[in-house]
């Protein structure tokens, strides 16, 4: 500390000794030069800007891959039932063909629009049996398939129940009219 108060009194003692002094013109050149080099803006780029880009991307990928993962295990679950269970294999391919048929005959009558409203639960149902599929130990998917089959055979069963009323009804009355021209 004495020394700094020893500096610091020769400095007051002799300050007018100092300030008549300047540095030399070459010397205050290159100091002013080396302070337009540094003035130059540098270039910010956004962090936040960068953040909301970054989360987009990621949240992107993330929803890719989630929807993909999904799609691919109903897929896998079905195509694991199918290979494991032949019979259900057969019993799909049945079933969707003789629905198909039927929809298709009945497409040529009118008939009450209830009955698209039970396929429509019936598909809904299908669909979660196919969830618990994917859910399901291996080894449990025996009861789950039972159950899609039977569904398969109910659907079936409604458009056969509905088929053969309309073209029951159809046909009373074509009998009806033949009936009616025999008079």
């Amino acid at each position: 500390m004495m020394n700094k108060d020893n500096l610091e009194q020769f400095i007051r003692e002799r300050r007018s000794a100092f300030d008549d002094k300047e540095p030399p013109r070459l010397a205050w050149d290159k100091i002013q030069q080396g302070l337009n080099k540094d003035n130059k803006v540098p270039r910010r780029i956004s962090l936040w800007k960068f953040t909301r880009i970054a989360a987009a991307v990621v949240f992107l990928i993330g929803m890719g891959v989630v929807i993909g993962r999904q799609s691919a295990s109903v897929d896998s679950d079905l195509a694991y039932a199918e290979e494991h269970f032949p019979e259900f294999a057969e019993a799909k391919t049945y079933y969707e063909m003789e629905v198909n048929e039927h929809l298709a005959r009945l497409a040529s009558y009118s008939y009450d629009s209830g009955l698209e409203d039970d396929m429509q639960q019936l598909d809904k149902f299908m669909e979660e049996l196919k969830a618990e599929l994917e859910i399901a130990p291996k080894g449990s998917e025996g009861k789950i398939i039972q159950a899609m089959i039977s569904n398969y055979q109910t659907k079936l069963d409604i458009l056969d129940r509905v088929l053969k009323s309309v073209e029951n009804t159809k046909t009373d009355k074509i009998n009806s009219q033949k009936d009616d021209t025999d008079i």
